[in-house]
Parts: C-alpha cells; sequence; structure tokens
C-alpha cells in the first residue's frame, strides 16, 4: 500500500525516483553488437555533472545508475561517485571491469554501493576476447571479480545472450550462482545510433530465445512476459526514470534519441516536465506504431 501510494506521487509529480546516466560514450573495448557509437561532441564537464547531481536531489532522485561507455574511462569518474554519495544518492555501476585494479576497488568499497555490474561475455577466454574485440579482456574482467570481492564490493553479473555465447549460457549461470552473484541478462539488441546493423548476424534465434526462456524457468521456476495492449503506452519508463546520455541531453532512454533536450545551461526541471519531444515520445502508444 505505502509503495503504491508512493508510486502515484511519483507519477503525479512527474519526480524522476531514478537516473539512468550514460556518463560517457568512451569505451575501450569493440563489442560488435554495442548500440554506441562515437559522435564528435563535448562530454559533459565534471563541474555540470555535478550541477545536474545537484538539481536531481531537489527534484527528489534517489537512486543513480552509471553507465557508459565504460565509466572508469572517465579521469573523474570516482570524484563524481563520492559526491553523489556524499548527497545521499544509492549509487549503482555498470563497467566491464578491465580498469578496476586493488586501488579502484578500495575507493568503491569505501563508498559503499549498491551494487557493481560486470559483464561476463563468457567464460571461454577466446570468445570473450572474440566478443570485445580486445586481446586479454577476459584476464582482466576476472581480476576485477577479484579485486572487488576482496573488498566486499557488491558484484552483479551482466550479460547479453548471443549467438557466439549462447552454448555456454548454462555456464555462465552456475559461474554466477557459485558465486553469489545476481544475473541479469538480455537479448534484445538494439541498432547504433550511426544506423549499423551489423548486430543482427548475433541476435539469438526464435527457437533459441525459445530455449532460454524454458532454462530460466526450470531454473527459477517462474518466467516473466509482459504483453501489451493496443491502447497501452509503448513505454512508460519516463513516468520515474531519467535518462542523461554522455553530452548532456536528457533522452527517452539508452535505445532511443531525441534532439533539443540537452540540460547543459538550462533548466533540468523545465526540459524533464515541458519539452515537446520527450512529452510526444511519453504518449506514443502501441495502436501508434
Amino acid at each position: 500500500m505505502i509503495i503504491e501510494k508512493v508510486g502515484r506521487k511519483i507519477r503525479r509529480k512527474n519526480i524522476p525516483f531514478w537516473l539512468l546516466w550514460e556518463i560517457t560514450h568512451k569505451c575501450n573495448h569493440e563489442c560488435f553488437f554495442c548500440y554506441n557509437h562515437k559522435q564528435n561532441r563535448e562530454e559533459t564537464s565534471f563541474d555540470a555533472a555535478l550541477n545536474i547531481l545537484r538539481k536531481l536531489k531537489k527534484m527528489g532522485t534517489l537512486f543513480m545508475l552509471c553507465t557508459g561507455g565504460e565509466p572508469f574511462l572517465r579521469k573523474d569518474f570516482l570524484d563524481i561517485l563520492e559526491f553523489s554519495r556524499k548527497e545521499g544518492f544509492d549509487v549503482c555501476v555498470y563497467s566491464n571491469g578491465s580498469l578496476i585494479n586493488s586501488k579502484v576497488a578500495k575507493r568503491l568499497a569505501a563508498l559503499y554501493l549498491n551494487y557493481v555490474g560486470i559483464t561476463v561475455h563468457s567464460l571461454n577466454k577466446n570468445v570473450f576476447d572474440k566478443i570485445t574485440g580486445v586481446d586479454g579482456s577476459f584476464e582482466r574482467t576476472m581480476a576485477a571479480l577479484r579485486h572487488l570481492r576482496e573488498n566486499r564490493v557488491p558484484v552483479k553479473i551482466k550479460c547479453n545472450f548471443i549467438k557466439e555465447n549462447f552454448s555456454e549460457i548454462p555456464r555462465i549461470w552456475e559461474f554466477a550462482k557459485e558465486n553469489n552473484y545476481p544475473f541479469q541478462y538480455g537479448m534484445d539488441l538494439v541498432c547504433r545510433g550511426d544506423g549499423s546493423n551489423k548486430f543482427k548476424s548475433s541476435m539469438l534465434s526464435d527457437q533459441q530465445r525459445l530455449n532460454v526462456m524454458r532454462f530460466i524457468y526450470n531454473k527459477n521456476k517462474t518466467f516473466v512476459y509482459y504483453i501489451k495492449k493496443r491502447n497501452e503506452r509503448v513505454c512508460n519508463m519516463m513516468d520515474k526514470v531519467m535518462t542523461i546520455n554522455a553530452y548532456g541531453d536528457i533522452i527517452p532512454c539508452l535505445d532511443f534519441k531525441t534532439r533539443n533536450t540537452s540540460i547543459i545551461g538550462r533548466d533540468i526541471e523545465d526540459v524533464w516536465n515541458f519539452s515537446p519531444e520527450l512529452s510526444k515520445f511519453k504518449n506514443i502508444l502501441w495502436k501508434d506504431m
């Protein structure tokens, strides 16, 4: 009952309860299925980042998830995390782990993050490195997991199920379970912002997806699948989640981009509440697709 009341208040007052922040587009991996693409734009400065956090605190934001690109490529990323924790945000981070050494893990431990999500594409070194396009990436990710565990930083294992690692899904699942890591998976791939569709050849077939669903059901004895009605909105994510990209634009989510929604030099609350582009997306129904 209390949760429902809070949810209604969040929707009524349009409070961005969650911040999903693509803190940088830069990445040191070259995963062929990734939606990310290079852009010739200046990323949000350190001072602008802190101003965003100050404003969102006043707006009522409580949770923050930082992703990329690879967040730790920002030299000021740990400073941004430290500021966010001092401001009272509950913080999660998505990373490929390649830059998390013992020193970084110690600093993360002192921040008491909700968790650090580490992407494990495969437990086979050759497959892992082929997916990332970087030799040695498997060893660096495994080392990051060890450093985080030694410093008692909560970890969640993440994995995109694609044809290249399909045969390993049970093994990756068991790896997470054996090490007491929560496991987050995905099967949907998204086209890059530059229009490239190279990812299509790696998408699971319908039969493979069905096999994954059966596997998960047999493990959890449950599988949640939402069937949308024609008069329902395509996405309700913006009811409580504000997504900001590396350049300071509010976007509907990481899968969709908009124009004229920059918050750099503008009032965040005004853009969030009154942007025609965001309002238009928020009210798209399935029957309009």
